[in-house]
């Protein structure tokens, strides 16, 4: 990420959570530092202790697809 898109994540994050702090480093040497439970999305990289949120989905299809299209025109129902 560019020091602009960060620049801008820190000053919303300061403008819509209240007493909120950031931390640079590993996970792992994060948790020991912290009584606290951590909260996250669910994600295919993410390799984090604590509480995971399921993801938000388009919709409920699932599936194996040839292609993205093939996909689409199935979740394209859906959502109209």
């Amino acid at each position: 990420m560019s020091k602009k898109c960060i620049d801008f994540c820190i000053a919303l994050a300061k403008e819509n959570i209240p007493h909120i702090q950031i931390y640079v480093g590993e996970f792992s040497e994060l948790q020991p530092l912290s009584n606290s439970i951590f909260y996250f999305k669910e994600h295919p990289l993410n390799n984090y202790v604590g509480h995971e949120d399921s993801r938000d989905w388009m919709s409920d299809v699932k599936g194996e697809f040839g292609s993205f299209f093939s996909y689409w025109k199935k979740v394209k129902k859906q959502l109209v």
